[in-house]
C-alpha cells in the first residue's frame, strides 16, 4: 500500500500548493503555445546524436502527446570566432570529438534538418546553448564570443517560424552571481531582437537555473528585459539531489543505498547540532512552492525544462511518483515541462525511452498519469455522439483532407452543452466513418450559443459522415495532426481580442504588431471574431514577420472574408510588400471599385494584369484569387462567394511571385500607409497551390450555407 498512500499524499500536497482548478482559471500569467516537451541529449561536450535527424522520432513524440523538444547544442563546436572583428561564423562542416577520435561531419545543416522534421510534425523546438559550465562567460573575451555566436545564430534563423525558440544559457553556473548573469543574457537578447523582434526567448535563471532562485527572498534578483512580451524564464528541478541522482557515480557524495521518495534523509544539523531530516517529497514540494511564488508574483511565464530521477538504484515506482508530482503541478499552473532526457544509451540513468523510442513503463505514467494516448481511444468512453453528414456538398470530386466547419449549438435537436464533461470542449473528439480519430481545432466555444470547430475530413463527398463524440470523464490526448493540409502556409481565424493573431497553419507566422490606433479586435465576424479596420485612410494594419514559406510561389491561392463598407483606392486586404519598391511580392486590395490581386516577379512592379471582382458592399463576401505560373492559360482567376467571377487567359508572363523580405500586412497595402481597408476582415488563408473550383465552393458553403451539414444525435429518432 506504500505506493497508493504516496499517490494520495501527492494529490493532497498538490492541492495545497497549487489549488489547481481555481488557479488555472484565475492566473494572469500569459500561457505559452506549448506544454509537454522532451529534452534531448544533443550536441555538446563531444556528444553527437545522429539518430536525431530521423523524422520518425518527432512523429512518434507527437503521437505520444508531446508538443515540443529541447535541443542542447554547444554552438562553440559549430562556429569560429574572430576576436579582432567580433564576428562569429557558423560552420557547415565540423570536426566531431568522439571517443573514437576526431571525424568530420555536418555542421549547422543537421540542426536545420532537425528543425525541419520537428516543424513538419507540428512541434516547437527550443535551441538551447548548452555546455558552458567550463566556459566562464564572465570573462570579457568569452562574453564577446558568447554574444557574437548568438548574433550569428539569430541571423541564421530569423526567417524560421515562431516554432523555433531560443534558450540563452543552460544553467548559468553557481559561482556567477545573479546581476552579471542577467546583464549578459539581456545583452544577448538585445542583439537577437535586431533580427528576431518577436521570437520567444527563454531566459535562464541564475544560480545554476535552480528553482530556489524563485523564492520570494531571491526572485527580485532576476533582472529580465523590460517591455519585452516574448520572454519566459527557465528553471530546472533536481532537488533533492540525494534522491534524484542516487546511484550516479559521477556525482560526488551520491548515495549508493536505494532511497524512496518518502524515506527520511539527514540533510545536516541545525545551529544546536541537532540532526535535520527531510524526505524527497517534502523537499520537492518546497521547491515547487517557489515556482508557484514566481507565477503569483510575476507576469513572465515560467518553463521547467529539466527534471528527472536516475534509475540506477531508485525504486521505479518512486520515480513515477516524483515525475507525476512535477508534471501535474506544472500543468495545474500552466508551466511547460520537459524532462531530461530522451535517450543517451544503456549506461544513462535518466533515459525516458528505450532503444526503440518507446516510453519506459515507469516513465509514461509519471509524465502522463491521467492521460490516455490517441491509440487508446474508445467510443464507448463517450456518452454522446453526433453524426454529421455533408449532404449540401455539390462538387463533382471528392476533396481529400478538407477543413470543414462544424457548428454546435442548442439548435441541434437533443444537443446540450451540459453533456460535456470538460470545460471548453475538452472532451470533444471526432472520428471518420471507420471509427478513426481525425484532427479538429476549436475556433470558438460558446456555451450560450454557437460553437465553431474546424475538422479535417479525410474525403469530403455529399455522403461523407463523421461523428462528434463528447461526454467523457477519461481525458485523452486528441489527434495532434493539424487540421490544415501542407498546402496552407497561412490560416488566420482573427478571433482574438488582442495581438497576437494566431496562424493555425504549420508555418505558424502570427500577426504580432500593428500600425495605427483604434483597430477593432474581436469584432463580430463570419466565423467567431474578426478585425475591424474602420473607415479608410487611418493607416491601420496588423503585421506579421517575413517567412520563406509566404512568398516565392509559382502557384498560390489567397482568400479572405470581407465586410466592405465602401470603396477606396489601393485599400489593402492582405499584402506582402514594402511600398512599390524592391520588396513587393503580392497584394489583394480594393482599387476604388473592385477587388484585385497583383503580384511581382522581380519585386519592383506588377508583372501581369489583374483579375477583378466587385464585392457587394455592406455584407460578408468570400473573395478568392488563384495564380498558376505553370499554366498555359487561365493562370489567374477570381472567385466570389464560391463562384468563378473572372479569369485571365492566356497570360503566362509572370514566372512566379517574388521571394522578398517584406512583412505581411493585414488591412493595409503598406505598413504605416494610409491605404487601409474600409471594413472588417475574417478567415484569411494563403495556400502554396491552386485550390480547385470544388474546393473553393465548399470552403464558401461550409461557412455560409446552413444546409451544407446535417446533424443527428445518435439514439434519437431521425
Amino acid at each position: 500500500m506504500k505506493h497508493a498512500t504516496s499517490i494520495l499524499a501527492s494529490l493532497l500536497a498538490l492541492a495545497t500548493i497549487a489549488n489547481a482548478a481555481s488557479h488555472t482559471e484565475t492566473t494572469t500569467v500569459p500561457r505559452l503555445p506549448f506544454l509537454r516537451g522532451m529534452g534531448f541529449d544533443g550536441y555538446y561536450e563531444g556528444r553527437n546524436r545522429p539518430f536525431m535527424t530521423n523524422p520518425g522520432i518527432y512523429i512518434g513524440l507527437v503521437e505520444k502527446g508531446f508538443d515540443h523538444i529541447r535541443l542542447p547544442i554547444d554552438f562553440r563546436d559549430y562556429s569560429t570566432y574572430d576576436d579582432s572583428t567580433g564576428v562569429a561564423t557558423l560552420l557547415e562542416t565540423t570536426i566531431s570529438r568522439s571517443m573514437f577520435g576526431p571525424s568530420t561531419g555536418p555542421g549547422f545543416s543537421k540542426f536545420d534538418k532537425i528543425i525541419d522534421h520537428a516543424e513538419a510534425a507540428g512541434m516547437y523546438i527550443v535551441l538551447d546553448f548548452h555546455g558552458l559550465n567550463k566556459f566562464p562567460v564572465e570573462s570579457e573575451a568569452n562574453a564577446r564570443q558568447f554574444i557574437a555566436i548568438w548574433k550569428a545564430v539569430a541571423e541564421r534563423y530569423k526567417d524560421r517560424s515562431n516554432k523555433v525558440v531560443f534558450e540563452i544559457w543552460n544553467e548559468p553556473h553557481w559561482e556567477l552571481k545573479a546581476p552579471p548573469v542577467c546583464a549578459i543574457e539581456k545583452t544577448v537578447i538585445k542583439e537577437i531582437r535586431k533580427t528576431n523582434p518577436t521570437r520567444l526567448i527563454l531566459f535562464d535563471a541564475p544560480g545554476g537555473g535552480a528553482s530556489w532562485m524563485l523564492a520570494d527572498r531571491w526572485h527580485d534578483r532576476i533582472e529580465l528585459p523590460e517591455n519585452d512580451n516574448n520572454i519566459a524564464l527557465v528553471v530546472h528541478e533536481y532537488e533533492p539531489q540525494w534522491f534524484s541522482h542516487q546511484g550516479e557515480r559521477w556525482v560526488s557524495g551520491a548515495n549508493m543505498t536505494p532511497t524512496g521518495i518518502d524515506d527520511k534523509y539527514c540533510t545536516g544539523t541545525n545551529d544546536n547540532g541537532v540532526a535535520q531530516y527531510s524526505t524527497a517529497r517534502q523537499k520537492l514540494i518546497r521547491d515547487l512552492r517557489n515556482c508557484q511564488e514566481w507565477v503569483n508574483w510575476s507576469d513572465v511565464p515560467l518553463v521547467l525544462n529539466e527534471f528527472n530521477v536516475s534509475r540506477h538504484i531508485t525504486p521505479h515506482a518512486d520515480i513515477t511518483e516524483y515525475l507525476s508530482i512535477v508534471t501535474r503541478f506544472c500543468e495545474s499552473n500552466g508551466i511547460p515541462w520537459a524532462p531530461w532526457i530522451y535517450y543517451a544509451g544503456p549506461l544513462s540513468g535518466m533515459d525516458c525511452v528505450d532503444g526503440n523510442g518507446d516510453l519506459l513503463d515507469y516513465i509514461k505514467p509519471g509524465l502522463f498519469p491521467d492521460l490516455k494516448t490517441t491509440d487508446d481511444f474508445s467510443a464507448s468512453d463517450y456518452a454522446h455522439a453526433i453524426d454529421i453528414t455533408f449532404s449540401g456538398y455539390s462538387g463533382a470530386s471528392a476533396l481529400a483532407d478538407f477543413p470543414a466547419l462544424v457548428k454546435l449549438s442548442p439548435d441541434i435537436s437533443g444537443f446540450s452543452y451540459r453533456d460535456f464533461r470538460k470545460p471548453g470542449g475538452g472532451d470533444l473528439r471526432f472520428t471518420d466513418a471507420d471509427g478513426n480519430l481525425i484532427p479538429h481545432e476549436i475556433d470558438t466555444w460558446n456555451t450560450n450559443g454557437v460553437s465553431t470547430v474546424w475538422v479535417k475530413v479525410p474525403s469530403l463527398t455529399a455522403t461523407t459522415t463523421i461523428t462528434a463524440h463528447y461526454g467523457c470523464d477519461k481525458p485523452c490526448v486528441p489527434k495532434v495532426e493539424s487540421v490544415w493540409d501542407a498546402g496552407y502556409v497561412g490560416v488566420w481565424h482573427l478571433g482574438e481580442s488582442a495581438l497576437p493573431l494566431a496562424d493555425s497553419s504549420n508555418v505558424s507566422r502570427d500577426f504580432t504588431s500593428a500600425d495605427g490606433t483604434g483597430i477593432g479586435y474581436g469584432a463580430v465576424g463570419i466565423v467567431g471574431g474578426a478585425v475591424d479596420f474602420g473607415e479608410t485612410g487611418n493607416g491601420r494594419s496588423v503585421n506579421a514577420d517575413d517567412h520563406r514559406e509566404l512568398d516565392g510561389f509559382r502557384k498560390m491561392t489567397i482568400e479572405a472574408w470581407t465586410f466592405q463598407k465602401g470603396h477606396a483606392a489601393d485599400a489593402g486586404i492582405l499584402s506582402k510588400r514594402t511600398g512599390q519598391g524592391s520588396q513587393m511580392s503580392y497584394s489583394l486590395h480594393d482599387n476604388g471599385s473592385s477587388t484585385v490581386f497583383s503580384a511581382s516577379a522581380d519585386g519592383t512592379a506588377v508583372s501581369f494584369p489583374v483579375a477583378t471582382v466587385v464585392p457587394v458592399l455592406g455584407r460578408w463576401n468570400h473573395q478568392v484569387q488563384t495564380f498558376d505560373a505553370t499554366a498555359a492559360y487561365g493562370n489567374l482567376a477570381a472567385y466570389q462567394n464560391g463562384e468563378i467571377a473572372y479569369r485571365v487567359e492566356p497570360y503566362p508572363a509572370c514566372e512566379g511571385v517574388f521571394a522578398g523580405a517584406a512583412e505581411l500586412h493585414l488591412g493595409n497595402l503598406d505598413s504605416g500607409g494610409a491605404r487601409n481597408f474600409p471594413g472588417l476582415i475574417d478567415e484569411v488563408r494563403i495556400s502554396n497551390c491552386v485550390r480547385s473550383a470544388d474546393w473553393i465552393k465548399a470552403t464558401y458553403e461550409t461557412i455560409a450555407n446552413a444546409n451544407f451539414s446535417t446533424y443527428h444525435i445518435r439514439g434519437l429518432p431521425e
